[in-house]
């Protein structure tokens, strides 16, 4: 299992695993800022078969509801706080 692989590898890590049998699933998630990054599984094709095969995001799976509008008190204590951090640099 490969975290932060980047699609700019992806290639040569697929000819790599491919030249010793194995077989590689890339899942990237990121965006072009970051190379679309993403996460690579590899596993021996002569021990497992690939018989099926999801690559989704969780984000995309599941519904995430918006944070609480901020209370009157909160957005009044963040005017100050907003205030401070400018004045400090």
């Amino acid at each position: 299992c490969l975290q932060e692989v980047s699609a700019k590898w992806c290639g040569q890590l697929h000819a790599y695993f491919s030249d010793r049998f194995y077989h590689l699933v890339h899942a990237g998630y990121g965006n072009r800022f970051d190379g679309y990054m993403g996460v690579c599984v590899a596993f021996p094709v002569a021990t497992y078969q690939l018989l099926d095969c999801r690559i989704e995001r969780v984000a995309d799976l599941r519904f995430w509801p918006r944070p609480p509008a901020p209370t009157p008190r909160q957005r009044f204590a963040g005017f100050f706080v907003d205030r401070w951090r400018e004045l400090r640099g």
